[in-house]
Parts: structure tokens; C-alpha cells; sequence
């Protein structure tokens, strides 16, 4: 099940909600934490990817297409163009987005806590009954009355 179809409140089984709530929290913190670890661990790799291609062009400048003794900018430039480096950096940015996506979706799941205490508020309110009926509905409802209910002389 994702995590827009569990953060969703069934407000009439909120029992069952707030006993829910802790472990699907976890769940998403759990997620967030390993997807996290996952950015990180792309980072490292990228750096490591980065700075064997530097050393590589360094060494063979001539096997990227560079004279001897490249500029400084001719070596950055290689280095960004390197297919593993390439490679390297698109998996990063992936990590970073599904670290990102993880951590909005253990947020989402604080802001369901802060509703169900909201919702529990509502009910023992008295939000939820029936009992009253709103000025408006009662107007709509002598028009509509009235209008049926004329007698014609």
C-alpha cells in the first residue's frame, strides 16, 4: 500500500486510526532513514567515481582528448563528461529524490497525527451529530415549502 492510501483517516474508525498511527509512522521514518543512508552512500560513490576520473585525466590527458599539462578547467570539464562519473551523479540525484520523497512522506504522517487529535476534538465536540441544523438549510428549506404549500383562492 503507498503512503498517500495509508495517510488517508477514516474519521468514523478513529479508534482504529490513532491505534494505527505509531507503526505507520515508524514505518515511515524506517524508510526515510534507509533512504537517507541509500543518498548518502550514492554521494560517496560519486566522489569516489570523481576523483578516480580526475587522477585518471591527470595521467592520460591525452585518452580525453586534452594536451599535456591541461588546464585546470579542461580537467573539470573531462571529469564531468566521464561516463561513470555520469552514471554516478544520475544515481545520486535519484537518491536524493527518494530521500526527499521518503522524508515529505514521514512528515505527511506527523501531519496525520496532528489530524486525528483535530478529529478527536471534532467528535467529542460533537461535531459529527446531527442534532443541529443550519439557518441556511432551514431557509432554503421554508422557501421551497412555501412555495408548494400556498393555497390558491
Amino acid at each position: 500500500m503507498s503512503y498517500q492510501d495509508e495517510l488517508h483517516i477514516d474519521k468514523y474508525n478513529l479508534d482504529n486510526e490513532c491505534a494505527t498511527q505509531p507503526s505507520l509512522f515508524m514505518k515511515y521514518a524506517e524508510e526515510f532513514a534507509e533512504k537517507k543512508k541509500q543518498r548518502q552512500l550514492r554521494e560517496t560513490e560519486l566522489k569516489r567515481i570523481e576523483a578516480e576520473a580526475d587522477a585518471n585525466v591527470r595521467k592520460n590527458p591525452s585518452e580525453y582528448g586534452l594536451e599535456d599539462n591541461p588546464k585546470e578547467k579542461a580537467i573539470a570539464y573531462a571529469v564531468a563528461n566521464d561516463p561513470k562519473v555520469i552514471e554516478a551523479a544520475n544515481a545520486f540525484i535519484e537518491a536524493r529524490k527518494q530521500s526527499s520523497i521518503a522524508d515529505a512522506a514521514k512528515n505527511a504522517f506527523e501531519q496525520r497525527k496532528i489530524m486525528l487529535r483535530v478529529l478527536g476534538d471534532l467528535w467529542l465536540g460533537e461535531y459529527y451529530s446531527a442534532t443541529e441544523v443550519k439557518k441556511a438549510d432551514v431557509s432554503k428549506f421554508r422557501k421551497k415549502m412555501g412555495k408548494r404549500g400556498k393555497k390558491k383562492d
